[in-house]
């Protein structure tokens, strides 16, 4: 039995799901992370001190989000100093440890993980709005005229709910309504629900979806706004709406 297989069968003996990858052991955790996928943390060493780690998942995970994180330090550092943890790189690890700590160890590091993960997308995705935010309202300012621009306005559906839209522009009689979208799931179900219901009026407006072309987009979500609103790539509003005077 080689040393990995003899550290993996010590950790089984505890009940977790268990695989090895890359002579590592993979333990999945019941902790979740923000997409509600399941954390998994990785255990190297030998049969005497062993390391307890995310392998870097966590930060990944939030990038896949579409989330840049602009200093992993000064984001994942305090959630491991508080739980004694370690930040090596983007990974979150635990200091070498007596193999019959892991259990602890193990919940430690994908606890942390996760929390980390929820705190990044709830900051960080906020940050990243506001700034498409600012350049969508520089783009309307362009195409349309800062005097016939509203901030944050309330919009009834189709089911009489109220939803909140970031920018109406009324022009001729007519009234758009622009909302900005990032690839957060929250973001996603918000702005799907609210064009939904609006979509459904009889007297609706015209309403569109602006999303950071750039940004790590699903091609399934894009597909599934773009049933409910046209999606319009941030710095294309003014090009697109340009188009459409003319014609």
């Amino acid at each position: 039995m080689s040393k990995i297989e003899a550290l993996k069968a010590l950790v089984d003996q505890n009940c977790f799901k268990t695989f090895l990858v890359d002579n590592e052991i993979a333990v999945a955790t019941g902790c979740l992370y923000p997409s509600n996928g399941s954390v998994t943390v990785y255990v190297s060493g030998g049969v005497d001190l062993c390391v307890v780690s995310d392998r870097g998942a966590t930060a990944q995970t939030v990038e896949a989000h579409g989330i840049k994180v602009p200093d992993v330090a000064r984001w994942l550092g305090p959630f491991c100093k508080q739980n004694g943890l370690r930040l090596e790189g983007n990974q979150i690890t635990s200091p070498a440890i007596d193999v019959a700590h892991v259990p602890t160890l193990v919940s430690l590091v994908a606890n942390t993980a996760s929390i980390a993960a929820r705190y990044a997308l709830e900051k960080y995705s906020n940050e990243v709005g506001v700034k498409l935010i600012e350049l969508l309202y520089d783009s309307l300012i362009v195409t349309f005229g800062r005097r016939n621009i509203a901030r944050e306005v309330e919009v009834a559906g189709a089911s009489n709910r109220i939803y909140h839209f970031d920018f109406q522009v009324g022009v001729e009689r007519d009234r758009i309504l622009f909302d900005h979208v990032n690839p957060h799931p929250s973001s996603i179900n918000a702005k799907a629900a609210a064009h939904m219901d609006v979509g459904r009026r009889d007297d609706g407006p015209s309403h569109y979806l602006v999303y950071d072309k750039a940004a790590k987009w699903n091609t399934a979500d894009i597909g599934f706004l773009q049933s409910l609103a046209q999606m319009i790539p941030v710095g294309r509003v003014d090009d697109i709406f340009q188009h459409r005077i003319q014609h």
